[in-house]
């Protein structure tokens, strides 16, 4: 209400008076309207990146299945976070959404913070972890680092619940301290309720490494995970491996389907099942689903070790990338052999792979493609275009390139969505070694039809999405990934 005294004014200088006051008091409200509107919007800028990283909680527990049963111990590796956590099989996976920022202090392990939901409306539950038990003071701060609520408790080793409520909308902070860990998270308050600012405990669930699943007497292992992370998982028992590459989306059981992989050397490979039913083994394609069992990794059998000058095309030559002696010894402690495993002529990789397996035809690479693109495994999901090599190659390794979708691409595009793991070794040309960081070249055991002396081959490049198909001489050399033999147990 504006109430304005024009006692001693002329009708002229009571108007001006009048609008000089209608002036100010509407300006004071176009204030308040601005600040509470500027407000209202930092808080969503902020808050944007953090709606979509959505809180998740999820089991997840493992078994295994085939030629062995028993599981010993699951890497776990977030492809999109790069982190990684080993367990033991019959541990269950903890999958935590913490969508808060957190520092750590201290030389102990890590800590971890979880708040949800966050954005909050009036409150939320915060759960954290100690790793060793202490006096712990807890702080609830504003964006000036005002201290708004504050509690201190004993706390022992273990996970931690409470309730946060800020009371007006905001941004906070929430401070832990407990010996010489110390962690923060940010809290944004969209909603109020107008009421005093509180931290309240709710409960303890002793010793962080033994957090008990009602569900079973299991070990649960905390690992942050976001919405659409990916998680390549390698199950493991004794020299058998399998990987499974998964989006978890709720709760759930991973099944790793075990197969002997071993080559004559005695290496043992993990394996990845691709096809339309990663449960059962198909005696061919085409009836009951088009599942094959491709080797995770290169091969590394290695006989003996030649130059890259020489070559026979009707005799074995196996080379190892950048490596010019004859000391087999020598050349398997290189850093290109146990990354990149064994670089062979077409007559050596047609003898290389352990029983039970065998170098895969052309038909059944293009399999492979076919079955890659009509299930979304292009970059872009398209189902026209055949552009699928990202999901077969590694993260890690590939030139930069800036054509999207490409293994060399900076951006995440679907990269081993397969668990395939192609790594971009290079090849051995004519006379040298050559395009390692930047290519792939895997052999096919069919020959070109009227061309006795080329052979077809795939090929992965830093900067192209499709898997290439051509032929080659066959004293070139080349990387080899075996796929088991059909009706093969």
């Amino acid at each position: 209400m504006i109430r304005i005294e024009c006692r001693n004014q002329n009708r002229y200088e009571s108007f001006i008076l009048i609008n000089y006051y209608l002036i100010i008091s509407i300006d004071n409200i176009s204030k308040l309207i601005f600040m509470k509107a500027l407000t209202c919007i930092l808080i969503i800028i902020l808050a944007a990146p953090l709606l979509n990283l959505r809180a998740q909680d999820y089991l997840i527990s493992f078994t295994g299945s085939g030629e062995v049963t028993t599981l010993d111990s699951v890497l776990v590796e977030n492809l999109i976070q790069n982190t990684t956590l080993r367990m033991k099989g019959s541990d269950v996976l903890h999958l935590l959404g913490a969508v808060s920022v957190f520092e750590t202090s201290g030389n102990n392990e890590p800590g971890k913070i979880v708040l949800s939901p966050n954005p909050m409306m009036g409150n939320t539950r915060m759960q954290f972890f100690l790793t060793c038990p202490g006096e712990t003071n807890i702080s609830l701060l504003d964006l000036s680092g005002r201290i708004l609520a504050q509690v201190r408790d004993f706390l022992s080793a273990g996970q931690h619940n409470y309730n946060i409520r800020a009371g007006k909308e905001g941004i906070y902070f929430v401070r832990i301290i407990s010996g010489k860990y110390s962690t923060s998270g940010k809290l944004i308050c969209s909603g109020s309720d107008n009421k005093d600012a509180r931290i309240d405990y709710e409960s303890t669930i002793a010793s962080l490494e033994k957090n008990v699943d009602v569900k079973s007497n299991n070990e649960q292992k905390i690992m942050q995970y976001n919405s659409g992370d990916k998680l390549k998982l390698t199950g493991i028992s004794g020299n058998y491996s399998t990987v499974v590459v998964d989006i978890p989306l709720s709760d759930k059981t991973i099944i790793f389907n075990f197969f002997a992989c071993t080559d004559k050397d005695g290496n043992n490979y993990p394996v990845v099942l691709i096809g339309s039913d990663k449960g059962d083994v198909v005696d061919k394609q085409g009836e009951g689903g088009n599942l094959q069992i491709w080797m995770g990794k290169n091969l590394a059998y290695l006989p003996k070790v030649s130059k890259p000058d020489e070559q026979i095309l009707k005799d074995p030559f196996y080379y190892v990338y950048d490596y010019y002696g004859r000391d087999i010894a020598e050349a398997k402690a290189s850093y290109n052999y146990k990354h990149y495993g064994v670089l062979y002529n077409w007559i050596a990789a047609l003898g290389a792979c352990p029983v039970g397996w065998h170098l895969p035809s052309d038909e059944e690479w293009t399999s492979l493609e076919d079955y890659l693109l009509a299930t979304g495994h292009n970059w872009d999901g398209s189902l026209d275009l055949e552009a699928v090599a990202s999901s077969l190659a590694t993260h890690h390794g590939w030139k930069i390139s800036s054509v999207p979708g490409s293994p060399g691409c900076p951006i995440e595009y679907k990269k081993n969505l397969t668990g395939f793991s192609a790594p971009p070794c290079g090849f051995k040309s004519e006379y040298e070694f050559t395009r390692i960081n930047e290519d792939i070249f895997f052999w096919s055991a069919t020959e070109k039809i009227n061309y006795t002396q080329l052979v077809w081959y795939r090929h992965i490049s830093y900067s192209s999405t499709n898997v290439m198909r051509n032929s080659v001489h066959k004293g070139y050399g080349f990387s080899v990934r075996c796929i088991k033999d059909y009706g093969a147990r």
